[in-house]
């Protein structure tokens, strides 16, 4: 039988004495992270011990400050790749080949300390073995981005360009739970801070009218950047090429066999 151990709130220790003990990869999945934590956790690492890490860039996660931006670039600074997987909301921690978490909570203070968060501590190397392979299904999946240094500075631009928001208003029941995450506070500071085909394809897909759409109707702008950009030959290369670069800023989201759903409003 594999050696489970239940893990409760605070287990920021535990946390932190396998990050001291791993030899040499950290891979983490958790949709939320907070620099104070992750702070920690680089003093704690060897500094030979890489990170590959899978989150879920959406703008308004950081519009609400349930992640920060510092706390990405520290990873970065460090060793670290960065993978964006948006439908993400597992938990994960895996420490070498040799143990795993899997709980409830993020890569905060608050999954780590304050909240009352549940899981368990997996030390059977078969069973980690399983879950190394589900992380590198998202890790390479076709629909997972790549975060660098520049999405985030590009990001970090249009959030201080977005007015703080006055009161928190609560949507209804009926809402589906993921417009929770649609940065719905005006286009303004993202159109202020695209440039040239990044701009253009934005621009295009806001004047669809549905909150999801498919790649036809994207391509179905050709002729318009074809004016545009009179030169370029690759139409729909440049298209595809920009939905990418938009859903890594947490713009879009890729649901899968040519659809997309937009992160704005």
């Amino acid at each position: 039988m594999p050696e489970i151990s239940i893990i409760k709130s605070p287990w920021e220790d535990i946390f932190l004495d396998l990050v001291e003990h791993t030899q040499e990869k950290l891979r983490i999945t958790s949709p939320f992270i907070k620099s104070k934590v992750v702070e920690k956790m680089i003093s704690a690492k060897g500094d030979d011990v890489s990170i590959e890490y899978i989150t879920s860039f959406k703008l308004m996660n950081f519009y609400r400050k349930s992640s920060d931006f510092g706390a990405l670039n520290t990873i970065l600074r460090n060793n670290g790749i960065i993978k964006n997987y948006q439908p993400l909301h597992a938990k994960v921690y895996i420490f070498d080949q040799k143990q795993a978490i899997i709980t409830s909570g993020n890569l905060t203070d608050g999954g780590m300390n304050t909240n009352y968060e549940y899981g368990v501590l997996i030390k059977d190397e078969n069973s980690v073995a399983s879950v190394i392979h589900d992380f590198y299904a998202l890790f390479n999946s076709n629909i997972t981005g790549n975060i660098s240094f520049e999405i985030i500075e590009n990001a970090l631009k249009i959030i201080q360009d977005t007015p703080r928001e006055k009161e928190v208003t609560f949507k209804p029941l009926e809402v589906e739970v993921d417009d929770n995450d649609i940065f719905d506070v005006g286009t303004a500071p993202i159109i202020g801070n695209l440039t040239g085909w990044k701009l253009e394809v934005f621009k295009c897909l806001n004047s669809i009218e549905s909150k999801t759409f498919l790649l036809n109707e994207a391509y179905a702008f050709e002729d318009v950047l074809s004016k545009k950009y009179p030169d370029n030959s690759n139409i729909r290369d440049k298209i595809r090429q920009q939905l990418q670069y938009l859903r890594d800023l947490g713009l879009i989201e890729f649901k899968g066999r040519g659809v997309y759903r937009k992160l704005w409003k």
